[in-house]
């Protein structure tokens, strides 16, 4: 056994904190108390003044790896798009199936077009959160860069096709 009851307990909260971070209704409130924090110096790391901080860095972890796969190469962000898609589709044949009315980006009746879904999300959540990751981890850098030419590539792709297909 590692660590005291109340250590193991605060470990436990904080994972699940984390976990609940990924949860996009939180995503905006949790980027601003980053930028928030960020506007000012930081307490040394391992002080009791730094735990507030450790928390916030912990779910920017975490929530930047839920959202990765929009930083990978273009053909692997790609095929994460159509898992995802399909994903959210067939939650949402589910929710009609016992009555419900699914979200619009869960109804296959109102698909929309792959690429202006992933130039939607990119623009809206994946662009700040990225932006702010590189502000505060100049290493992480290269994520950014990956998401802005993935971007353009899906960019692209409504320009020659006009409308980009959702298939592979």
């Amino acid at each position: 056994q590692h660590g005291s009851k109340d250590d193991q307990a605060r470990a436990y909260q904080m994972m699940m904190e984390c976990i609940l971070a990924t949860d996009m209704t939180k995503h905006f409130d949790h980027r601003k108390r980053l930028q928030d924090v960020n506007q000012q110096p930081w307490p040394k790391p391992g002080t009791e003044a730094f735990e507030p901080y450790k928390e916030l860095v912990l779910k920017l972890i975490i929530c930047s790896a839920d959202i990765s796969n929009i930083t990978k190469s273009f053909e692997v962000s790609r095929q994460w798009a159509i898992i995802v898609t399909e994903e959210f589709y067939s939650q949402g044949d589910l929710e009609k199936e016992k009555g419900l009315t699914p979200l619009a980006m869960f109804d296959r009746s109102q698909q929309g077009e792959l690429a202006q879904g992933q130039i939607g999300f990119i623009t809206n959540i994946g662009l700040p959160h990225f932006e702010l990751v590189a502000e505060l981890f100049p290493q992480w850098q290269w994520m950014l860069e990956n998401l802005q030419q993935n971007l353009q590539a899906w960019k692209n792709l409504c320009t020659t096709n006009g409308t980009a297909a959702a298939g592979p």
